[in-house]
Formats: structure tokens, sequence, C-alpha cells
């Protein structure tokens, strides 16, 4: 018997003083254990060096990369495992997508537009809150006076 593959994402934080190949090495070797364990990647996201909310290791940025694949349940141990002996890798999240949240990213992907849709976008014009064109009214200023 086969076993199903779940959906996952996974989301990883590495320290952002490493140079860009060392990176691209990291998530690469990811990757690899995922195909190797029998899994697919469906996509790869580098969302790149951001400010963090609190300081991890005494460093107050990482670098973060976001994955999207198919394994099977008992590889996700496996992971994680090898995400904490890699002192690169400074915090990691990974989730299970049930079929509920799979069918909720596919339907927000952004779809094609019309290029007569886009026109008509470019063409509003959008007020400035800042800048107020109205003439203050009589009851206005009567209200401002002591």
């Amino acid at each position: 018997m086969e076993n199903k593959l779940n959906t996952y994402e996974t989301t990883v934080i590495i320290n952002p003083t490493l140079e860009e190949h060392q990176i691209e090495n990291i998530v690469k070797n990811v990757e690899d254990m995922i195909t190797r364990s029998g899994g697919s990647v469906k996509s790869v996201e580098r969302w790149g060096r951001k400010r963090l909310s609190y300081p991890i290791n005494k460093r107050n940025n990482g670098y973060y990369a976001y994955m999207e694949f198919d394994a099977d349940g008992g590889f996700i141990t496996d992971l994680e495992r090898n995400f904490e002996y890699d002192e690169n890798i400074m915090r990691y999240l990974t989730i299970r997508l049930d079929q509920k949240m799979i069918e909720a990213k596919e339907s927000l992907k952004l779809k094609p537009r019309d290029p007569d849709e886009l026109d008509e976008i470019e063409d509003l014009v959008i007020p400035d809150p800042d800048i107020d064109d109205e003439e203050p009214s009589a009851s206005d200023e009567e209200s401002e006076k002591p």
C-alpha cells in the first residue's frame, strides 16, 4: 500500500550574515531532502532579508525562505531534526495544509487581468486625504471660537 502524501508548507529563517551562495545551498539542501524522501517540491519563495520582530541569537535580521511541498507525514520529524542541527537556521515553522487551506490558497492566486481593465485602473484619481479642498462652513468657524 502506498503512503498518501500530505501537503506542507515550511518557512525558515536563515542566518542573514551568510553570503548568497551559502543561503542558496541551504535552501537547495532542504529541497534535496524533500525529493530524496519521495516528496515533491511545489514552490520555493525566497523572501529575502527582513527585520525580525524580536532578536534571535542577538540578530535583528534574518533571511526568510518559504517552501510548499508534498511529503509523507513521517518525513517532517526528520526534516525538523535537520533544521535543529543546522546552526545557520535560526527558526522554522512547518504546517500541514488541509484541503480547505489548499482551496483557499488557490482562490487567492491572482488571475490575469484584461488590458482594458488595467487602463481603467490607471485612470482612477484617488483623492489625497491630507489635502482638504472644502471651504470651512460658517458652523465650523463658529465652533472653533472660544
